[in-house]
């Protein structure tokens, strides 16, 4: 609500990435989900349903989320990726959460160490 996001754009996430990955040949996703499948699909939290959370195999992605003005400020512009990294936290989380539990940073050193920074 805060920045106007509505509950479908937020669905419309998981219905992109399942159209993408439906694509890639060794994708676990073989098939496109619709945005009535997403949002019809079991809620695990508020605002989250199944069809909208990571299995596990998953990799990692960025979204860009920009206003149309700025989108247009940058068309045609190219973006190199300079480096990527990869990490997995435990697969259930541990009695006591602390930055163990997380990857994050582990990721983004090997993401900087591979584009040599």
């Amino acid at each position: 609500r805060k920045y106007g996001v509505t509950r479908e754009q937020l669905a419309m996430v998981s219905v992109l990435m399942s159209h993408m990955a439906s694509k890639h040949p060794l994708s676990l996703t073989t098939q496109p989900h619709s945005l009535e499948e997403v949002l019809a699909s079991p809620e695990v939290a508020p605002f989250v349903s199944l069809r909208e959370c990571a299995r596990r195999a998953d990799g990692g992605a960025a979204i860009l989320v920009a206003s149309p003005e700025f989108a247009r400020e940058c068309a045609g512009s190219p973006v190199k990726v300079l480096g990527g990294g990869e990490a997995s936290g435990p697969i259930c989380p541990p009695e006591e959460i602390d930055e163990r539990a997380f990857s994050c940073e582990q990721a983004a050193d090997l993401a900087y160490q591979s584009a040599g920074r």
